[in-house]
């Protein structure tokens, strides 16, 4: 027996510098604590998890992708949660191994990208581990600083946190703090996050939007604040959308748009830039802070974005399909001959030309909507279900009206130098129809007009397939998005929904 103790005590001292080693090499736990907990968002983990759970049930379900990219707002969550929750409700759905957070500095002035020293960030839900395999790399790059300091009082990472641990559950955290940087600089910082963007992975860009009134320096409308605060930041989600770069540092430069998160918002688009023809971009939710307190000449805006990879086959079938045809070859030119002269005569501040149109066809009394895009881009867009007039009159005066009266683009009207690169759209409607169950509409073939009282709101019926929605998310982002109304309002006997077929005519078809 004293053999073997021996033996056995030889054995354990033997081993002692070999765990000691370890010991050594082992990483300590550097843990990035809460900075916001019990002030932007609840600190106790049953009121935060209720909380969120709370926003997102108000998100209608939906069938969509899996998102590869988000830009979410990072406000406290009692003003911008709900608006926040609809891209991470597209994103629960799905796994995601890696999440890379990319968030504006706000207290701390930074030249380049930072990325801290920190093994964990904690939230009241628990702790998140940093891939610090993914960030010891990227900090091979001169790009990439660490600087702790931009990190401990920075909201805009860590309000994003929770949302996702919520809706992913178990991920490893790459968190970026981005300063100042140039459109070029931005370019080689997604050249380097490339390799980490792969299909386990989601990007995240913490952003709010548009930033109005006295107390931050910007005051771009006296008038109407609310209408034309909602048509400036929906034309920069287009251009953000192009995931074209240069055309959202130029919108930034002519409005001068308090966008706090837009150079990580170019780092996004720079880093999906080769790619935009496969991917589909989606604007799921606009709100304020003005929805919340009533005060629109001093609020903040927020938007949810999500890109998907674009599903070719679904999207390849058309609207067109279950057009009405009630046109022949010749009135199809004729109605897009007339909306061209009428645009281009009311840019130029010139009378319409004098048209006859005699045809039978042509003065047929129904609905019509006018489109106008530019490389893709919407310009306007506006018509009416009924109307007195001769259809090529209809087409006339709506053309004018979408170049100039579109309440989204009245401070950026279609320019002269735009016409070459015009498309017109004009989309003859037939008679509403009302729906006795929603659900029974054809997709990509039936337009859709909801009705609650005095709020309204239509899509026609390419915007399904546009937008590669199923018939839930067809009828909520109509109600929610177009009306006014709850997402789920079409479902309430109290909302009327009719739907219609339309004719689309489009120069080039």
């Amino acid at each position: 027996m004293n053999g073997l103790k021996k033996a056995a005590l030889l054995l354990l001292v033997l081993a002692l510098p070999v765990c000691a080693r370890c010991a050594e090499a082992a990483p300590e736990m550097q843990i990035r604590e809460p900075a916001f907990a019990g002030s932007w968002y609840p600190s106790d983990k049953a009121s935060l998890e209720k909380m969120l759970e709370d926003f997102l049930a108000e998100v209608p379900q939906t069938d969509r992708p899996k998102p590869i990219a988000l830009i979410s707002p990072h406000a406290g969550y009692m003003y911008s949660g709900r608006c926040a929750a609809y891209g991470f409700k597209a994103a629960g759905k799905h796994k995601y191994d890696r999440v890379i957070v990319l968030g504006p500095t706000h207290s701390v002035a930074l030249r380049g990208a930072s990325i801290a020293s920190y093994t964990h960030y904690r939230t009241p839900l628990g702790l998140v581990q940093v891939d610090r395999q993914a960030c010891d790399a990227l900090m091979k790059s001169k790009l990439f600083q660490s600087e702790n300091r931009a990190h401990q009082r920075e909201h805009s990472v860590e309000s994003q946190i929770p949302f996702l641990q919520e809706v992913l559950g178990d991920f490893k955290l790459v968190p970026i703090v981005v300063g100042d940087i140039s459109l070029d600089e931005a370019r080689r910082i997604a050249k380097a996050l490339k390799p980490f963007a792969d299909e386990n992975t989601l990007v995240v860009v913490s952003s709010d939007f548009t930033h109005t009134g006295s107390r931050f320096g910007y005051v771009p409308f006296k008038e109407n604040v609310r209408k034309n605060l909602e048509a400036l930041n929906r034309e920069a989600a287009q251009e953000i959308m192009s995931l074209e770069p240069e055309r959202f540092a130029a919108f930034l430069q002519r409005t001068h748009a308090t966008i706090c998160g837009r150079l990580p918002i170019l780092i996004l688009m720079a880093l999906l830039e080769d790619r935009k023809s496969d991917i589909h971009a989606e604007l799921l939710h606009y709100s304020t802070s003005g929805d919340m307190t009533g005060d629109y000449d001093d609020c903040v805006a927020y938007e949810s974005i999500a890109f998907f990879e674009r599903k070719h086959d679904e999207v390849a079938g058309s609207g067109r399909q279950g057009a009405v045809k009630m046109l022949t070859e010749e009135g199809r030119k004729k109605l897009l001959q007339i909306a061209r002269n009428s645009v281009e005569a009311v840019i130029h501040g010139q009378p319409t030309p004098r048209v006859t149109a005699d045809e039978p066809e042509l003065q047929e009394k129904c609905g019509v909507f006018v489109t106008l895009k530019t490389s893709g881009r919407l310009r306007g867009c506006l018509g009416q279900f009924t109307s007195d007039q001769p259809l090529w009159e209809l087409v006339d005066q709506m053309a004018r009206a979408s170049a100039t009266q579109d309440i989204r683009f009245l401070h950026d009207q279609l320019r002269a130098d735009e016409l070459d690169e015009l498309n017109i759209e004009i989309s003859v409607l037939s008679p509403l129809e009302k729906m006795d169950d929603p659900m029974g509409l054809e997709l990509g073939k039936d337009g859709i007009y909801v009705k609650r009282g005095a709020r309204t709101g239509c899509f026609l019926p390419q915007v399904a397939a546009e937008m590669n929605w199923s018939k839930e998310e067809f009828l909520s982002y109509c109600c929610a998005h177009k009306a006014g109304l709850p997402p789920d309002a079409w479902k309430d006997k109290d909302t009327e929904v009719y739907c219609f077929k339309a004719e689309i005519i489009e120069e080039g078809e």
